[in-house]
């Protein structure tokens, strides 16, 4: 059974993305405040849409249907995952009150 280079460039982006979750899930485990957590968040948010967006984009013709959605996902997922960590930190901060540094 033969691989083509199509396949295995799909399983290697995939393979890249499950990996970069599993060190981000590894890192919120390990942290201990939420604020430290947060740094953990970023990567799994930004970079695994962009894998796999690109995985698709091999397997499918990119401007196809297909194609054209994971990257319109990817890019919203990178855009806003900032704005909701910066979100998420200014809530988590607020609820810690004045008196921690």
């Amino acid at each position: 059974m033969a691989v083509s280079v199509a396949h295995a460039v799909i399983a290697v982006l995939l393979g890249l993305a499950v990996l970069v979750e599993v060190i981000c899930c590894a890192g919120i485990l390990a942290m201990k405040t939420p604020l430290q957590r947060l740094h953990y968040i970023g990567p799994a948010s930004m970079v695994c849409p962009v894998l796999i967006a690109l995985a698709i984009a091999v397997s499918k013709n990119p401007l196809s249907g297909a194609g054209l959605k994971a990257f319109f996902i990817a890019a919203v997922l990178v855009v806003f995952a900032p704005v909701i960590s910066h979100a998420t930190g200014r809530a988590a901060l607020a609820r810690r009150g004045p008196d921690h540094p």
